[in-house]
């Protein structure tokens, strides 16, 4: 008692230091014992024989002091990690105040469902995800205000080398998720061209990513990447969007999440295609779980257009020399998103033919006790499900469907 007392004050003390660095709201002085703050995003439910279900969500974090993706976990029996329960009624305590329904999470019910390990959430093992990869674009303007300006082309190209770099950095102990980097540009001709070599449009490769990127922004021309001086913005855009999802299709990988990133360092001159037709595109891929990103360079760049197609994920870099520290940063992002996807495996003790409907509850330890949770409902169809599940035999999760 008395330890956790000094590490509070400790605490309070650095927190009041850094007030002016980090707002602080109400919200951060609150210490429920349980707080539902994580937000576990359902990708996919897989099953097959004898009784193999494995469950596939993204992470996130919504929680104060960490509002980020999540991109560690660890499964004990009573601690931290999964619990699959049938029913999570009472979890949750709501009630309507000034016409708003406001919910806490009943700890006695949070602890009773974290602690009781049923054959479910006993044999339940986090893995990486199963037959999995993230694509990642990078769309680079290659216009005519970048071509001709040497420095900011050589700082472009440092800064997308740094951004291969630490996209494919592992730091001692971490295995990343696998990552598939294509690198498209666009000038103000119609359509988007893959600065790879021989005929590739995505690599998994830093070295060949690097070959290429070098290549390609110091001999733009007889590359013939930056041929037309206007800006087809819009049209680089929508078509990189769609390039993305032809590559992403490709490939034994089941689960392929997808990443979008355009540089720009001006406007669309081109008007190849209307504004309405890009947020169109931008929408329609966010709700397929498309995440994009927009950098913007200086000061001629259209910041309501990028930020309206990137939201909070625009980035304004105001000077060339400002993209390596904003591409380092970006690649972080890209890595942290994709090191947000976990697989729960577990043995199903439904024995029913039909659609069986459980539910994901996720723990994680909360500051300065307690714990974060999230909750995410699933289905899946246990038809013939008996006996001999093994979560720990890898030869029995390679062909679920």
């Amino acid at each position: 008692m008395y330890k956790t007392l000094v590490a509070v004050v400790a605490l309070c003390l650095v927190l009041c230091a850094n007030a002016a660095v980090f707002p602080l709201t109400k919200d951060h002085f609150k210490f429920p014992l349980n707080r539902e703050c994580l937000q576990p995003n359902l990708i996919d439910v897989q099953q097959g024989l004898p009784s193999n279900v494995a469950i596939t969500f993204q992470l996130k974090s919504e929680c104060p002091w960490y509002k980020k993706y999540v991109t560690k976990l660890k499964q004990t029996q009573k601690g931290p990690g999964v619990r699959v329960a049938a029913s999570v009624d009472g979890l949750k305590k709501c009630e309507v105040v000034n016409d708003q329904e406001k919910c806490k999470v009943d700890w006695l019910k949070s602890r009773k469902l974290r602690r009781d390990t049923d054959l479910e959430a006993f044999n339940a093992s986090f893995n990486a995800p199963i037959s999995f990869k993230v694509d990642v674009m990078i769309l680079l303007d290659l216009s005519g205000s970048i071509k001709d300006d040497r420095k900011a082309m050589m700082n472009l190209k440092e800064s997308t080398i740094k951004f291969v770099d630490k996209v494919f950095e592992t730091k001692e102990g971490n295995q990343n998720r696998p990552i598939n980097v294509s690198v498209f540009s666009f000038d103000g001709r119609q359509g988007v061209r893959s600065i790879l070599l021989n005929g590739q449009n995505s690599s998994s490769d830093p070295a060949t990513l690097k070959t290429a990127i070098t290549g390609a922004l110091e001999n733009c021309e007889e590359r013939n990447l930056c041929f037309d001086k206007s800006t087809n913005l819009y049209g680089g855009i929508l078509d990189g969007l769609n390039e993305l999802v032809r590559i992403s299709r490709n490939g034994p990988e089941k689960i392929r999440a997808k990443q979008f990133i355009v540089f720009t360092d001006g406007k669309d001159r081109a008007g190849r295609v209307g504004i309405d037709q890009v947020y169109t595109a931008v929408e329609n891929a966010k709700r397929k779980g498309v995440s994009i990103y927009a950098v913007g360079l200086g000061k001629n760049i259209d910041q309501l257009v990028l930020t309206n197609v990137a939201g909070e994920k625009f980035i304004h870099a105001k000077k060339a020399k400002a993209l390596g520290k904003k591409f380092v940063s970006l690649a972080e992002s890209v890595r942290e998103y994709a090191n947000s996807f976990f697989t729960v495996r577990y043995c199903s003790a439904k024995r029913f033919n039909g659609t069986s409907k459980e539910h994901l509850v996720v723990y994680k330890r909360n500051i300065p006790y307690g714990y974060q949770l999230g909750v995410l409902d699933f289905e899946y169809q246990s038809n013939n499900f008996q006996g001999g599940c093994d979560p720990k035999e890898d030869s029995q999760w390679e062909n679920l469907r």
